[in-house]
This record gives structure tokens, C-alpha cells and sequence, in this order.
């Protein structure tokens, strides 16, 4: 009989643990700051709310934009991370969480121009630049999915948070 309420219990536990790290990836996945929430509220109330989707593919290296169902456009991405290694876009359903017109990289310092963050430290951005302005033109990024110039532009303003 003590064995079973064990098995109950630690039954239970397990699931608690394992709600709280999927809550705890969750809640950081999501900009939860009074600045998001705000400005989600202020776009409700203005009527600013479109059934908008961007479908990236990672395999064939590109990006399509729907809006309302409909397909608006597709072009080529200019990089993502590296699948084989830890530099590896994450895959999944997100939304864009911030916007910034220039955004400094913590971990690098490059400057990423149009960022539209959607997960975590990751970002659609144009073509980074070092601190010295050196274009950072490569195949791959840390994760990150570069888009081509004349394209983010479109998207930075087409994009809501």
C-alpha cells in the first residue's frame, strides 16, 4: 500500500516538474514584459489586428508571407543557423514578439538592422554589420534568419507584434 502512494506521488511530482519547465520555456518564449502587453492592448483597441503568417523553410532556404490566407509573396532567405551545429535556427510555431529599427547584439555586438524578435535571443533581421560597419555576409548565423535587403524592410512594417 506505501509503494502505491509512492508511485502516486512521485507520479504526481513528476508531472508538476515537468509542467514547471515547460511553463518556465513557454513564459520565455513570449515577451512578457509591460512594454508587449501594451502594446497588444493598444493595437486590439486600435483595430490593428491581421491574420498575418510567415512560413520560413529552412530546408529550401526560403520565406513565404500569407495575410488573411492569402499568399502575398516568397523569396529566398540570405541565412539561418547551422543545422549541424548549435547554431541551429529553432524550428516551430512562434509569433514576433519585438520590434526594434537597430538592434545590438548581446552575445556578438554585431548590429542587426530590422530585427522582428521571435523567440528567445533569435530575430529576423537584415544583414548584420560588426561595430566597425563591416558587412557580416556569410551562409550560416548563430540561429538567426537573415533576410535580404529591400525584402526586411517590407516585412518590418508589414510584421506586428
Amino acid at each position: 500500500m506505501k509503494t502505491k502512494a509512492f508511485s502516486m506521488h512521485f507520479g504526481f511530482v513528476a508531472l508538476l516538474i515537468g509542467f514547471s519547465a515547460w511553463s518556465s520555456w513557454y513564459l520565455r518564449s513570449i515577451d512578457t514584459t509591460p512594454s508587449a502587453y501594451l502594446s497588444g492592448l493598444m493595437s486590439g483597441m486600435m483595430g490593428d489586428i491581421h491574420d498575418s503568417l510567415i512560413r520560413v523553410n529552412l530546408y529550401t532556404g526560403t520565406i513565404a508571407l500569407y495575410e488573411d490566407g492569402k499568399f502575398l509573396k516568397q523569396s529566398r532567405i540570405s541565412a539561418s543557423g547551422n543545422p549541424l551545429d548549435s547554431t541551429a535556427t529553432p524550428t516551430g510555431t512562434f509569433r514576433i514578439l519585438s520590434k526594434e529599427r537597430s538592434h545590438t547584439s548581446r552575445l556578438s555586438g554585431v548590429i542587426m538592422p530590422y530585427s522582428m524578435r521571435f523567440f528567445e535571443g533569435y530575430y529576423f533581421h537584415a544583414i548584420p554589420l560588426t561595430p566597425g560597419g563591416v558587412l557580416i555576409n556569410t551562409k550560416y548565423s548563430h540561429g538567426c534568419i537573415r533576410l535580404p535587403d529591400g525584402l526586411i524592410e517590407e516585412v518590418f512594417s508589414w510584421a506586428r507584434v
